[in-house]
């Protein structure tokens, strides 16, 4: 039995799953269980994730542009950090963009299973949905169950 409904809020799923842990460990714990592909789903790391969007947006055509951190250090010991390599106000700026001749421009950004939005991430969602763009966040379970195949191969 899965606890967690299709479409619901990640944040109030966690929330009522941090609650229900708190009123009983012991039911809680056998409601949790997750299935293999869900186990799955969560050790996916995005370069994984990124790797097989990448052979689906070559399967189907799509022209676009990934973009990446790269860990710029800190020399003399002192410690580095990740950046995107973008001028501007690149922070936050989602992942992918993707472009198909005859369509739209999209955007992804790629999240771990449990990964959360940053709030540049997600004032940059909402910038580019208000300009009219379709913009998704996309998961290893989003992969598992089809949905960004789905999008991808609708498109053409």
């Amino acid at each position: 039995m899965t606890l967690i409904a299709p479409g619901e809020d990640l944040t109030f799923q966690l929330a009522r799953s941090a609650e229900m842990v708190k009123q009983d460990p012991v039911e809680a714990k056998k409601r949790f269980r997750l299935t293999a592909e869900e186990r799955a789903d969560r050790t996916m790391s995005e370069r994984t994730l990124y790797g097989r969007v990448k052979y689906r947006l070559n399967k189907y055509q799509w022209r676009f542009i990934h973009f990446t951190q790269a860990y710029s250090g800190g020399g003399d010991g002192r410690p580095g950090s990740w950046k995107t390599p973008i001028g501007g106000d690149a922070k936050g700026f989602p992942d992918l963009m993707m472009l198909r001749p005859g369509r739209e421009i999209a955007f992804a950004e790629l999240k771990k299973e449990l990964g959360k939005l940053s709030p540049e991430q997600l004032e940059w969602q909402g910038l580019l949905r208000t300009l009219g763009y379709d913009c998704f966040v996309w998961r290893p379970s989003d992969l598992r169950t089809g949905v960004i195949e789905e999008f991808l191969r609708a498109q053409g």
